[in-house]
This record gives C-alpha cells, structure tokens and sequence, in this order.
C-alpha cells in the first residue's frame, strides 16, 4: 500500500478510493486533512450532502500536498486540477499518489 510513501511527506493530504475518501489512511500515517473531507461516508453522497465535485472544490481550495486516488478516478476535471499542480509520484495496481509540484525540488528526476 502507499501508506508508507505518504508517511515519507507532511502536510495536508486527501485520500480518495472510488467515490468516498478514505481519510483513516491519511489517520494512519499521521497526517492533516480538510474538515470537510474528514468524514466522508456512502451515506454523505445517498443524501446529497457531498458530491465528487465538491471534493474536487475542496482539494482546489486547500491545495493538499498529497492526494491519493484509485486509478479509475483519474479523469476529466480531476485530470486538470492533477496535471496544473501535481506530479505522480507513485503508482501500483489500484491507487496513484500525486504530490504538490512546489514540494518537488528543482533538477529532480519526474
């Protein structure tokens, strides 16, 4: 899992798995996460109380360092909010972690 490479950085992350935020993965590696996306459930979404795009608000608002996302995420709007600040830096079969292009430092390998 990439858990042991969100430790590796701090700040503000976001971790998202399919359509809910899975945020005891950032719990777990000790990390900080918006309010709004402390505790998002299934329920949240049945009820209209958060959506995808209020996500994406939200991560464009705070600007996490760190986001998580299942592969299947990756598309449309969430594809130009990743590719304007962020950098993959890490992959596996189901989750690609992105990190804050400022966190990455000048001359670094992509």
């Amino acid at each position: 899992m990439l858990v042991t490479r969100l430790k590796n950085l701090s700040g503000l992350v976001v971790v998202l798995s399919g359509a809910i935020v899975l945020l005891s993965e950032a719990f777990h590696a000790r990390l900080p996460a918006p309010p709004e996306l402390a505790v998002v459930v299934a329920k949240r979404f049945w009820s209209g109380q958060i959506s995808s795009e209020a996500i994406l608000a939200t991560c464009d608002r705070y600007r996490p360092e760190q986001i998580l996302l299942s592969n299947r995420l990756v598309s449309g709007d969430w594809k130009k909010f990743l590719d304007a600040g962020y950098t993959l830096a890490c992959a596996d079969q189901t989750s690609l972690l992105y990190v804050a292009k400022a966190l990455i430092p000048p001359g670094a390998p992509p």
